[in-house]
């Protein structure tokens, strides 16, 4: 007999991956390769980081991959459920992958087997609502989270603020904004796709955001320049 069924209210987070449809198309056999170990081992290292972590702290995250795409849920830590969001996030990054999200809450379901589940629903729904590689945030839930793990840039949509200043000292500053920066630049300089460039152009305005408020300006994005 099947156990039990609950399903309950969780926080929950929807991620795919952007342009992975075209990538697979539009790839040789060796790209292809390539690009299979890239998320493969970007997405296990970033999901056993999580994982690690929420077991010493005790908390309840589920992370599920499948195809292009993450559910992540927990039953009552939203800042930690964040936290997790933040590490995978910064780290597809930071290989070039970028990903585009939502996160919301309703009731959820999942084993081994299949989810199915409300929030995951209107996660998803959020996340195709945007254009740009950013997880937007319910409205709802916004005054639920530390304000430091929240942006806003012109059009006033809350997103995950993936290169939060976590480490403290110079790190941010010295070591991931010139790695992002180089990142964004690669990409840039290898695009000549105008919606592909539309979002990265946001993604340069969000970078020169950060670089400001840790005072790494040499780390700034010409946008003037590069677009």
């Amino acid at each position: 007999m099947d156990d039990k069924i609950t399903y309950n209210e969780k926080y929950v987070a929807f991620l795919d991956i952007l342009g992975f449809k075209d990538k697979i198309k539009n790839s040789s056999l060796e790209e292809s390769i390539e690009l299979i170990n890239i998320i493969n081992n970007e997405t296990r290292f970033s999901l056993n980081s999580v994982q690690r972590i929420n077991k010493g702290l005790g908390v309840d995250i589920s992370v599920r991959a499948f195809s292009d795409c993450f559910s992540i849920s927990t039953s009552f830590d939203i800042e930690q459920l964040i936290w997790s969001l933040i590490q995978i996030q910064r780290n597809l990054v930071f290989k070039s992958v970028f990903v585009r999200g939502g996160l919301s809450s309703g009731r959820h379901f999942e084993n081994e087997r299949m989810i199915f589940s409300k929030g995951l629903v209107y996660a998803y729904e959020l996340a195709e609502s945007d254009k740009y590689p950013r997880i937007l945030v319910d409205n709802a839930m916004v005054t639920t989270i530390s304000g430091d793990y929240l942006m806003q840039l012109s059009d006033r949509k809350y997103f995950i603020n993936y290169l939060y200043d976590d480490w403290g000292g110079r790190i941010l500053p010295d070591k991931i904004m010139p790695l992002h920066k180089r990142v964004l630049m690669e990409e840039i300089n290898n695009s000549n796709d105008h919606h592909i460039l539309e979002k990265y152009r946001w993604l340069a305005e969000y970078h020169n955001n950060r670089a400001e408020y840790c005072k790494a300006d040499k780390h700034m994005i010409d946008i003037d320049k590069m677009f």
